[in-house]
């Protein structure tokens, strides 16, 4: 940011809060004024919500920052960890094997790929502008691919 990068949405996977809400604390301690999404990996809204509030205020007083992180300074997206946490869906798979094929990044089938999927909806919703700079916060975990190779090369049956 100090460089003069400007983004227009940054989105991130949201599991145990931790990744989400430290993320929260940074661009609110810093001022950067960039929407942050995290994509629910395991659970939903209303139970994400909560918190990654609660991480991002605890960084935040922490850190000696004197900030109250209110309940709609959170956004969450659910609907994309379904059936259910670790479990493949058809959308994860979908969205690895298209970043793997258009930009030959791996995600991995518990966070990122689950993250990518809702990205790739919110897109299709229309929810990012024609333009808009979306920085997408790749969390690692490529060593889970090799746990759903099966599922990731879209040898099974998966739910949607």
């Amino acid at each position: 940011f100090e460089q003069g990068l400007r983004l227009d949405h940054v989105v991130v996977a949201s599991g145990s809060s931790g990744t989400h809400g430290g993320l929260l604390a940074g661009l609110l301690g810093y001022r950067f004024d960039v929407p942050l999404t995290g994509i629910g990996v395991s659970r939903d809204p209303d139970d994400q919500v909560p918190l990654v509030q609660r991480e991002a205020q605890a960084v935040l007083d922490l850190l000696g920052v004197s900030l109250t992180v209110a309940r709609e300074m959170v956004t969450c997206v659910g609907g994309y960890w379904q059936p259910k946490y670790s479990v493949p869906n058809a959308r994860m798979v979908e969205a690895v094997q298209l970043l793997a094929r258009t930009e030959g990044i791996l995600l991995d089938p518990v966070y990122t790929g689950k993250a990518m999927a809702g990205l790739v909806g919110l897109a299709r919703e229309g929810h990012f502008g024609d333009g808009d700079r979306v920085l997408f916060l790749h969390t690692g975990g490529f060593p889970a691919l090799h746990a759903f190779e099966q599922d990731v090369l879209g040898h099974t049956e998966l739910a949607p």
